[in-house]
């Protein structure tokens, strides 16, 4: 969750594209090595990605806040698609999967069905209420992860911790700001 809401304040936007113009600012020498399923502009500094998270998330048809941070080309918004960039040779695949309803989220990413990326380091992000990490009525089961990623990161849980998925690490970051 990049905001706290599905709408935020223009100034809560404004400070957003502040802080992320700085990234911008920052000389980079990644380059595209694949779109997978996105299409892709080469970022003019630090590639930034990004999924949204259940608080961005809105009804489909109207903009997220997160797709309109894309839109003005301050990140790569990722829901069930992909890229890859690579730098001096070493190529990372990041494939990501947004929030969506916690009862769909298993049937959504099977229909999608990512897979890793030949010759790449492959991180699977997913924002869904991780079962073993939340007591919730609908959680999303591990099983259901897509197999063969070399990192997987949960954007949900608001408590950082750390754990594995067939032997590989899961990240689970937290949040941004005090809960």
């Amino acid at each position: 969750d990049m905001f706290n809401t599905r709408t935020p304040t223009p100034e809560a936007f404004a400070r957003t594209m502040q802080s992320l113009l700085k990234l911008q600012s920052i000389p980079t020498r990644a380059i595209l090595s694949t779109g997978l399923e996105k299409k892709f502009s080469p970022p003019l500094g630090i590639p930034l990605v990004a999924i949204h998270g259940n608080h961005e998330r809105r009804v489909k048809g109207l903009v997220n806040p997160v797709q309109a941070l894309e839109m003005g080309g301050f990140l790569t918004h990722l829901h069930c698609s992909g890229i890859a960039l690579e730098k001096s040779g070493e190529k990372v695949a990041i494939q990501g999967m947004s929030s969506v309803p916690e009862q769909y989220a298993p049937s959504t990413l099977k229909q999608w069905d990512p897979k890793p990326q030949p010759g790449c380091y492959n991180i699977f992000l997913f924002h869904q209420n991780l079962e073993g990490f939340l007591y919730t009525d609908n959680p999303f089961p591990k099983e259901a992860l897509p197999p063969g990623f070399d990192l997987y990161i949960c954007g949900d849980i608001h408590e950082s911790r750390q754990a594995t998925h067939e032997g590989k690490p899961l990240i689970l970051p937290g949040s941004t700001v005090s809960t």
